[in-house]
């Protein structure tokens, strides 16, 4: 893993930082098995002053993100998870991204503010940056539709799979990005890289959880460092603290609750409204219009934040321009 010092957006180093762990699941498969001494055992979770993003600042490099991704849900993955995580269960696994009721109010949520936002009949192509079978691609009356993934899973009738960006031989009008962002080391590179593929008069729609966990306030930072500290020791009581701190800190909502904490796992970036609009906004795209709701899968309702954003042709990428 690779560490930053700076903030994954905006690049500020006006952070303050908060100790965490790596998750054991994550170290036994993706960074070589919880023995390996290139695999860390804690990590700190960093908030911006700035932009107000919070990020881990341990990062997957190219070889750890294909290996945490590369047979994802399969059974491998499922018996690996399930051992360290014991909540993680077949069920789980299985259900994930597949619930109807999950698949449809996207779908909706997608479709309302597109066409309250662009009108219809405006989007005739779209692609699902990683969004799974393309099933989540909403239906909009003679659209083409394209998805690509790189769990290479089958894709449902009536969508075209694309293993490349490149392989698109036209732009599309609306490019989507639905639950990517968050497991990403650079998602500014990405958002930058899917402006290659719209269109002049293209459009982008990014949608992100707001399950961004919170730093333990200043009276007991000394005490969390201890905790976390001894936790990370042995990977055994870390899958065992780690079993009741997760399901605790999910009922908390967020807040921060004493002897839990926070967790490299697949998620290492936690967006708010004006992270993801900078961020945005760094990638030559200008948000035209945004949607919330709850994202319900099992007994969990997570809140999750869109985004509907247009390409910024005349301006390119801000970031760039800020560096030249």
């Amino acid at each position: 893993m690779e560490q930053v010092d700076s903030c994954i957006v905006c690049g500020s180093q006006e952070l303050a930082g908060s100790p965490a762990i790596v998750a054991p699941f994550v170290r036994e498969y993706a960074l070589g098995g919880t023995g390996q001494p290139t695999a860390p055992a804690q990590s700190a979770l960093m908030t911006c002053a700035s932009c107000d993003m919070v990020f881990f600042d341990q990062r997957y490099d190219e070889e750890e993100i294909a290996a945490l991704y590369a047979g994802y849900r399969s059974e491998r993955y499922y018996t690996i998870r399930h051992r360290f995580e014991p909540l993680y269960t077949r069920k789980l696994n299985d259900v994930v991204g597949r619930e109807s009721e999950v698949i449809d109010r996207r779908k909706r949520k997608v479709k309302d503010l597109v066409t309250s936002v662009l009108g219809e009949g405006v989007i005739r192509s779209v692609l699902d940056f990683g969004g799974d079978a393309g099933q989540f691609i909403p239906d909009i009356e003679g659209a083409d539709r394209y998805v690509l993934e790189v769990s290479d899973v089958p894709p449902v009738p009536g969508v075209m799979s694309v293993s490349h960006l490149e392989d698109l031989k036209e732009p599309v009008d609306l490019v989507m990005d639905a639950h990517v962002l968050e497991h990403l080391s650079d998602p500014v590179a990405l958002l930058q890289e899917l402006t290659s593929v719209s269109g002049d008069d293209g459009h982008l729609y990014v949608e992100v959880p707001m399950d961004r966990p919170r730093m333990p306030p200043a009276y007991a930072a000394r005490l969390q460092a201890s905790w976390v500290d001894m936790v990370s020791r042995s990977a055994r009581c870390t899958v065992v603290a780690d079993a009741v701190s997760t399901p605790v800190r999910v009922l908390a909502r967020g807040r921060w609750i004493p002897f839990t904490f926070p967790r490299l796992h697949e998620h290492i970036n936690f967006f708010s409204q004006e992270s993801l609009r900078r961020a945005l906004d760094l990638s030559g795209w200008q948000v035209v219009g945004q949607v919330e709701y709850k994202h319900r899968s099992g007994l969990l309702a997570v809140p999750v934040l869109g985004m509907l954003a247009h390409r910024r042709v005349s301006e390119g990428s801000a970031r760039v321009h800020a560096a030249e």
